[in-house]
């Protein structure tokens, strides 16, 4: 089977299906036994991972073809694709060729020997001529043991998506079903305002052309973290990127904070901002630092409307880039752990970004006070709020900063689930309002170390889950719980996933 049927989970799973009238035995909600290859006469639906890695939602139907006189019809009840990997011998000088054929008689698999066929072909009733001459020593793919398991017979592996749907009343997503999600993500050519790609390999660039996607590649500098602290190999990796991806994805650069006392300091952040801008940076990040960290020598911390900055501010505006800032953290970095946190595990592993064993750290409250006074300071100045501008359990809060700056947006950034936390009737109110102030982003992230396939994986399932949130109207599970789908309309789902993003984050589009 192809890789990416294949996750390396064990399985219990069963297939809706018949064989000739169920002349064959496998009925819909029954699974026999029968390991492969034990049995010369009875076929078997296997309910465990034959190989290493077949995932949960596969299962195998193994029918048992030898002593077929007449041709044999097999109904498998989904309505989904399947994959048919199938390695057939013939005897020397044979000239049949084993086929399977749909009702319409359209042939869709055929093989001779040495033969190694995988094809996707569509669901629904198919017909197995076996030729006479079929020799009894071929082997499936992804049958583990092969000829030694399947011993005497041949056998016609099939890997289906498991039919759910004869079984539960609740069906999981099908493969199908995701497939027209991404198709439905694509067509509004959706843009990720805020993730951290940092490798350069195709099966990134694979992702963003899967999605139709464009995204903000988001530098930061952060002393306590190895890979951040300063902008190499960020810049050089994410420059990369963006020429892998034929420029699907944006860069941004970032405020390098830490000589802020030092003579020349707003020269040379300048100068740097500047050189970034004219290699293609489209936004400028402001990290958590200042506001968290950064002190001055005298030990009183440096907040974001720090004098200090005013000029770098004023810089930015004149080339007209955003500022993306990332100014405080969720409530609960103040708060006592609580395993009921979205960020719980987060700060229970990082414990130097938990403001709650750092009581000599600002109050979240004066923070957001420096950051709305940045807001006022530079009215040309477009800012978007990471994170929902830190101001995640409430959109009551959001929408009050909305109504007094006007330069003001936010990102959803790693904060969706605190959407999700919320009544949906007052999130929904909230984006319809403020339809033109909130952009679509995730913080998803991909490091060097990182295993490129499961963490894609990953960020494929955010995407669409997220849109499932924000487009459908049915129940989405999120790590906390089960909220009702927005159902939100097309022209907000618009702004939200892409005009909004052209609009505060110009040269993204």
């Amino acid at each position: 089977m192809r890789d990416d049927l294949a996750d390396g989970h064990g399985t219990r799973c069963g297939v809706t299906g018949s064989v000739g009238g169920d002349a064959l035995g496998l009925k819909a909600e029954e699974q026999t036994e029968i390991p492969i290859g034990e049995s010369e006469d009875e076929p078997a639906i296997v309910k465990h991972a034959v190989g290493p890695g077949v995932r949960p939602d596969i299962a195998m139907v193994q029918v048992n073809v030898v002593d077929a006189v007449e041709p044999i019809e097999i109904s498998l009840g989904v309505h989904r694709l399947v994959q048919v990997p199938v390695e057939l011998s013939l005897p020397d000088g044979a000239s049949d060729r084993p086929s399977v054929h749909s009702k319409s008689g359209e042939r869709v698999l055929v093989g001779s020997s040495s033969e190694l066929l995988a094809e996707r072909i569509d669901v629904g009733p198919y017909t197995l001529h076996r030729p006479e001459t079929i020799r009894d020593d071929s082997t499936p793919i992804g049958v583990a043991g092969g000829s030694e398991m399947l011993k005497r017979w041949n056998w016609l592996a099939i890997a289906v998506v498991a039919a759910a749907a004869g079984l539960s009343a609740a069906p999981p997503a099908t493969r199908a079903d995701d497939a027209a999600l991404v198709s439905q993500l694509a067509a509004i050519a959706p843009i990720d305002t805020h993730l951290h790609a940092y490798q350069d390999v195709p099966a990134v660039a694979d992702l963003f052309s899967r999605f139709n996607l464009r995204a903000l590649n988001i530098t930061l500098i952060d002393d306590r973290d190895p890979f951040a602290k300063s902008m190499e190999p960020q810049w050089t990796i994410a420059l990369a990127v963006r020429r892998l991806t034929k420029g699907r994805v944006s860069v941004g650069t970032t405020i390098d904070p830490y000589d802020f006392e030092t003579p020349g300091f707003v020269a040379r952040v300048n100068s740097r901002l500047n050189a970034d801008f004219d290699a293609g940076a489209i936004a400028v990040k402001l990290y958590k630092v200042v506001g968290m960290e950064l002190r001055r020598k005298d030990g009183t911390y440096v907040l974001p409307d720090d004098p200090v900055f005013g000029s770098v501010f004023d810089n930015i505006a004149a080339h007209h880039k955003t500022v993306v800032a990332h100014v405080a953290e969720p409530d609960s970095c103040w708060k006592a752990p609580d395993p009921k946190s979205p960020d719980y595990s987060y700060y229970n592993e990082h414990p130097e970004e938990y403001a709650y064993k750092h009581p000599e750290w600002p109050r979240k409250e004066a923070i957001l006070a420096a950051r709305d006074h940045l807001l006022q300071l530079h009215p040309n100045l477009k800012i978007v709020g990471a994170h929902l501008g830190s101001m995640e359990v409430d959109v009551d809060q959001i929408a009050q900063r909305f109504d007094k700056y006007p330069n003001f947006a936010v990102d959803t950034a790693a904060r969706v689930d605190y959407l999700m936390m919320q009544k949906p009737e007052k999130v929904r109110a909230f984006l319809i309002k403020y339809q033109d102030r909130v952009v679509y982003g995730t913080d998803n992230v991909l490091y060097p170390p990182d295993k490129t396939k499961d963490v894609l994986k990953a960020w494929a399932d955010r995407y669409e889950r997220d849109w499932r949130y924000f487009s459908g109207e049915a129940d989405v599970k999120f790590e906390e719980g089960t909220t009702r789908g927005l159902h939100l309309p097309k022209d907000v789902l618009r702004k939200l996933y892409h005009d909004n993003a052209v609009k505060w984050i110009p040269g993204i589009g």
